[in-house]
């Protein structure tokens, strides 16, 4: 009986938990605050849903500027490795060390000695020329270079003299400083030796070279014959070759005179926008414009003045101007490629060896012999320069490359 009653009570009150469930849900207040409770949950749901996004969004963008940052450190990284600066070790067939890269061995040439009109700087030239015509003027000339006497070596008279063109890696800046065997702090010895020129009372002028302190020679060289974040002058056009190139300006060719014997030796492009400050002076250095003195570099080039472009190469450190060559050698990019051009070699005045563009542009206007700076194709002689590979009067290529 007792058991009875108590699952009786135990039915009795469940019933009545149930039936007052029943009625709290039918309760419209009740129902309205579980609304409320419901939405306010979810409005805290949807904040934590928004902030979650914009953090998600914020630590996006921050990994995106970490990878930029990352790539740009990269791209800095990998012009710090590629950069370098090139020099000519006069002398010598290979570079000093192993971290010089050797572009190319080949033969030390320049102008003739007894030739007022030649050239005044030594040139390296390459090993393998390419020639694009076969005949031109007999006006520049490029011969090969001997040691005159015993000072570099004691059998140095005679000897025709090598030259390695070299870069050095994780270096931008290379000096040859005279009257030092030593660097200053800070500085790598890349190579010493001892300054050279020619002789001072040659018709002809030159510049200063350092030739290696134990130089070689050219194998069968002997022959009394007698016989060098950046920028370059695009000779006879008007604009740089490319769209990664920077045009600093366009401008024209100038000079000295060719019958001034005491005028400047090299050729320079000038501004279109000269600035002055005076108004007169003595009549002493002179700056005449530059023609074409024949056909050769054009079939209608004859008289024409000559335009010129001043270019900046991005992310290049080293630049090359190969006599001889119409391409670049491995690893280098082209900037342009066209024939050697010089001065008249039986001209008054030295002049300097310049890269004419194959394709060059004249100055509008510009028609009519006024004979100031002249460019003339220049020509190989054989003797001191080495034949083969040189051929005799064939007229030479040239190239400029970056890296």
């Amino acid at each position: 009986m007792i058991l009875l009653l108590v699952y009786f009570l135990c039915f009795r009150v469940n019933i009545v938990h149930t039936e007052d469930k029943r009625l709290l849900l039918n309760d419209p207040d009740v129902l309205v605050n579980r609304l409320n409770r419901v939405e306010s949950v979810l409005a805290v749901l949807n904040s934590t849903v928004v902030q979650l996004k914009t953090e998600n969004q914020q630590q996006a963008l921050t990994i995106q500027q970490q990878e930029r940052t990352i790539q740009q450190l990269q791209s800095s990284l990998n012009s710090v490795q590629n950069s370098g600066a090139t020099y000519i070790i006069w002398g010598r067939k290979q570079c000093p060390n192993n971290n010089t890269e050797l572009v190319y061995s080949g033969y030390a040439g320049g102008g003739h000695y007894t030739e007022k009109g030649a050239a005044v700087e030594y040139v390296c030239l390459p090993p393998d020329p390419n020639y694009v015509k076969t005949s031109g003027q007999d006006k520049g000339r490029m011969y090969g270079a001997e040691f005159y006497n015993t000072f570099f070596a004691s059998d140095g008279p005679g000897e025709d003299v090598p030259c390695a063109l070299c870069r050095t890696n994780h270096a931008n800046t290379a000096i040859m400083i005279p009257g030092e065997n030593t660097c200053y702090s800070g500085w790598k010895v890349e190579y010493h030796g001892y300054l050279s020129s020619g002789y001072y009372g040659n018709d002809a002028a030159t510049t200063y070279v350092c030739v290696d302190i134990k130089p070689e020679y050219i194998i069968g060289g002997v022959n009394q014959n007698l016989g060098l974040g950046i920028t370059y002058i695009r000779w006879g056009r008007k604009q740089c070759p490319n769209s990664s190139t920077e045009l600093v300006y366009s401008g024209f060719a100038g000079g000295g005179h060719y019958g001034d014997t005491g005028s400047a030796a090299e050729y320079v492009c000038l501004p279109p926008d000269p600035n002055y400050l005076k108004t007169s002076g003595g009549d002493n250095g002179r700056m005449l414009g530059a023609e074409f003195t024949s056909n050769f570099f054009a079939s209608n080039s004859y008289a024409e003045d000559v335009p010129c472009a001043l270019c900046r190469i991005d992310r290049a450190t080293s630049l090359i101007m190969i006599p001889g060559k119409n391409t670049c050698n491995n690893g280098w990019k082209e900037e342009y490629h066209g024939y050697l051009a010089s001065g008249l070699h039986s001209h008054n005045v030295a002049s300097a060896y310049i890269c004419v563009d194959i394709h060059p542009e004249y100055i509008m206007g510009g028609v009519g012999q006024h004979y100031g700076k002249l460019f003339y194709e220049v020509i190989t002689k054989c003797g001191s320069l080495k034949c083969p590979p040189y051929i005799n009067n064939y007229p030479l290529t040239c190239v400029v490359c970056s890296k």
